[in-house]
């Protein structure tokens, strides 16, 4: 059984399309003009608390991102090799590689001046 993990930008698009098919629908059983004043307010503070909340979110994902690639970057700074699974396609596996590269073309460099002195 193969399982996929819903993406964090699929979810939102899922959140806005229910959220835009509410208002419609309350748009459509609004009577006065007092009540469209009140969808309005309704909208505008539902809106605001979606924009929070991505916020607050994406914002983790990214410090946490930041800290994995901080850590891997100190990790090849000491000389220790993390594990890294190539046959993940992420971003994380894909910087994880270029960094390898980048260690390796480093470490050759240092090598070849030592020799050189």
């Amino acid at each position: 059984m193969i399982k996929k993990k819903i993406s964090l930008d699929i979810f939102v698009m899922i959140i806005s399309f229910i959220c835009l098919l509410f208002c419609l629908f309350l748009f459509g059983r609004i009577n006065s003009i007092k009540q469209l004043k009140y969808l309005g307010y309704l909208v505008v503070v539902v809106s605001l608390g979606l924009i929070f909340i991505l916020y607050s979110v994406f914002r983790k994902m990214f410090v946490s991102y930041c800290n994995k690639v901080s850590d891997h970057i100190d990790l090849l700074i000491d000389g220790k090799i993390p594990e890294v699974n190539i046959e993940e396609d992420t971003l994380t596996s894909k910087i994880d590689m270029k960094l390898g590269k980048l260690f390796d073309v480093i470490y050759a460099n240092v090598t070849s001046n030592e020799k050189q002195k």
